[in-house]
């Protein structure tokens, strides 16, 4: 689990206003995201960022096939006035103002729309849950504000694997079949071989 509240922290947060998204992407690149309760920090190798100001019919079906590759994306807009119902940011809502800025994190997504999770507890909406249609993050007053990123990982936490275990040679003869020297294990031809899961069998033919 990571110390959102640590980053926000590191990066300029006071309590009064948003961080710059980008300056904390880069941070978690440069530095890594801290973990909580540890001194530990977890890198993310990179990011991708969608504008939707560009094309937004694209930017809908990137964030969409981002969530179904099972990669969170974080969207950044301007709330709807009915921010709290499930069924919030109908086509027709009214966009607050550039003081309602927020993001939210897209956990799922139907044909008319995006499903955020948000950090405000479980009260909120369904459990943390809301839908928000597409016709709503289309209407201008959303452009120059609408943006998404999913991030990749880094492998700095990846516990060490062990290491391969030492190649059990196998010979292959043509007339008998036991063990010989060396550990090899030599075997009569069309005679099944059982094999372990995880052993390395470096195998040879003999003449």
């Amino acid at each position: 689990m990571f110390d959102g509240n640590l980053l926000y922290q590191e990066n300029g947060g006071t309590g009064a206003a948003g961080v710059g998204t980008r300056d904390v992407l880069q941070d978690m690149q440069d530095r890594g995201c801290p973990v909580l309760g540890s001194a530990d920090r977890y890198l993310i190798k990179q990011y991708a960022f969608v504008d939707f100001s560009s094309n937004f019919d694209l930017a809908i079906q990137t964030v969409k096939a981002a969530v179904a590759a099972l990669c969170p994306v974080v969207l950044a807009m301007r709330l709807p006035s009915d921010f709290g119902d499930t069924e919030c940011g109908k086509p027709n809502s009214t966009v607050m103002g550039p003081e309602s800025y927020h993001q939210v994190m897209i956990g799922g997504f139907t044909p008319d729309g995006l499903d955020p999770f948000n950090s405000w507890g479980p009260g909120f909406a369904d459990s943390g849950w809301c839908h928000l249609s597409t016709e709503f993050l289309a209407r201008p007053e959303q452009q120059g504000f609408l943006y998404a990123f999913t991030t990749l990982d880094a492998p700095d936490l990846i516990p060490p694997q062990p290491p391969d275990p030492e190649p059990l040679p196998v010979e292959f003869d043509m007339t008998i079949g036991k063990i010989a020297a060396g550990g090899a294990v030599k075997i009569l031809p069309n005679t099944p071989v059982a094999l372990k899961k995880g052993m390395n069998f470096h195998c040879k033919q003999v003449v």
